[in-house]
């Protein structure tokens, strides 16, 4: 799962993006307004954490543009300014939650989970492809009863093919889903990783579930 993280506090952002990366999503960051407005327009995110007060702009009124444009990725705001006023302002320009500062990382992730979740954002808790499960609060997998242990890029590598079960997902939207925008990561890399699923969710069992589309990339299907 893919996150654009819009902070200007570079502390503060280092210490998100390190513990999101813990709980195996990829985070892309940036401090500006007019870089995370173009990093919307070029990709595909699963959340966006906003921060109010922005160098070059205000994270209110780029909420709102968003929203007027017709972007429904979900949007957590980040700010210190707690006053009520503040609250109703994000969150009628389209913000799903909002979070003042200080926070702890448990109350952020516990926010980011429960946003997650919502069923009007079609990003379910648990995803499936045949007799293969995955709980996404829980972090776990399991296929045919057994729990399958997976480190944190190879979770992401599924998770991202689960969301695009039964359709081909290229090489390039993995790599950027699972390692970053800035990653250099090259596609051998990515071969080494749909190895290591396979040889967790497929050798053990009867019926392959990692497809090799040809020219293209990988798909997950039962079929």
């Amino acid at each position: 799962m893919r996150i654009l993280l819009v902070e200007d506090d570079e502390k503060l952002s280092a210490i998100i993006a390190k513990m999101l990366e813990h709980e195996s999503y990829v985070c892309d960051r940036t401090a500006l307004a007019e870089k995370a407005d173009s990093k919307v327009q070029e990709n595909r995110y699963d959340l966006i954490i906003l921060d109010v007060l922005l160098p070059d702009g205000n994270g209110v009124e780029l909420c709102k543009k968003w929203r007027e444009a017709g972007l429904h990725t979900p949007v957590i705001m980040l700010t210190s300014r707690v006053a009520t006023i503040d609250k109703i302002s994000g969150l009628d320009a389209g913000a799903d939650d909002y979070v003042p500062k200080p926070f702890s990382p448990n109350e952020l992730k516990a926010r980011i989970r429960a946003v997650l979740r919502r069923p009007e954002k079609t990003l379910h808790e648990e995803l499936r492809c045949g007799d293969l499960i995955m709980n996404t609060t829980k972090h776990t997998v399991h296929r045919g009863g057994h729990l399958i242990s997976l480190m944190p890029k190879e979770y992401a590598l599924l998770e991202y093919l689960l969301r695009n079960s039964d359709q081909p997902v290229l090489k390039e939207d993995l790599l950027r889903h699972v390692w970053g925008i800035y990653s250099r990561t090259g596609s051998n890399r990515l071969e080494v990783y749909i190895r290591y699923l396979r040889e967790k969710i497929d050798e053990p069992f009867d019926d392959p579930l990692i497809k090799t589309v040809r020219g293209k990339g990988y798909k997950i299907s039962d079929e």
